[in-house]
């Protein structure tokens, strides 16, 4: 890889590049939750409910993407947060 890293919100145009990435840790690893690639339409899930939703970007290409979102909905929790990360395998 070369050029620069940009950070900049996530928008619907990301929707392949995230699930591209997301889907090679699905298939490859443990990193992932689900043990199979999902579909498209899985990308509305994964922002849903993020209090920010971030992609990096690096010659115009998504190379990685992350999610803050909030821990758990009780009020010991409140100030707390997850923060989930994948970064493109030819990118690591």
């Amino acid at each position: 890889m070369t050029g620069e890293i940009t950070i900049r919100e996530m928008q619907e145009s990301d929707r392949d590049a995230v699930m591209r990435v997301f889907n090679h840790y699905a298939a490859t690893s443990f990193a992932a939750y689900p043990d199979s690639p999902l579909p498209l339409s899985f990308f509305s899930f994964l922002r849903e409910g993020a209090l920010s939703a971030l992609v990096l970007e690096s010659n115009g290409d998504v190379v990685g993407f992350g999610f803050l979102k909030s821990f758990l909905p009780f009020p010991a929790f409140r100030k707390t947060g997850m923060l989930t990360y994948f970064i493109a395998p030819d990118t690591t």
